[in-house]
């Protein structure tokens, strides 16, 4: 084996992924979805426009933190009583996209 296969395989070795916060569950109620991720998040670090309730295919007006650092509450402008998932298209570092739940 040669000096360059040597050297490469001298810096190789198990590498550790970068895990992605994923919605753990959304739980919803009149025009608010409360979002849980897998680890802590900001709720200033999200964008309303990035998520939307399904069927009814609204785009929220608002993200708001809770008391829990690992869940965000997600306004719409409707009822989303009848709506199945909430999907979510942003680009916040260290989050997943996209992905979608649905309510529980």
């Amino acid at each position: 084996m040669g000096r360059w296969a040597q050297a490469q395989r001298a810096g190789g070795g198990q590498r550790n992924p970068t895990l992605l916060l994923e919605i753990l569950n959304a739980l919803k109620e009149d025009t608010d979805a409360d979002v849980t991720y897998s680890g802590p998040i900001a709720a200033s670090d999200f964008s309303p426009a990035d998520f939307a309730s399904f069927p009814t295919a609204q785009i929220a007006i608002d993200v708001n933190a809770t008391g829990n650092p690992a869940t965000i509450r997600v306004i719409f402008p409707d009822a989303i009583d009848s709506d199945v998932n909430i999907f979510y298209t942003g680009d916040v570092a260290g989050v997943r996209t996209p992905q979608s739940v649905n309510y529980d």
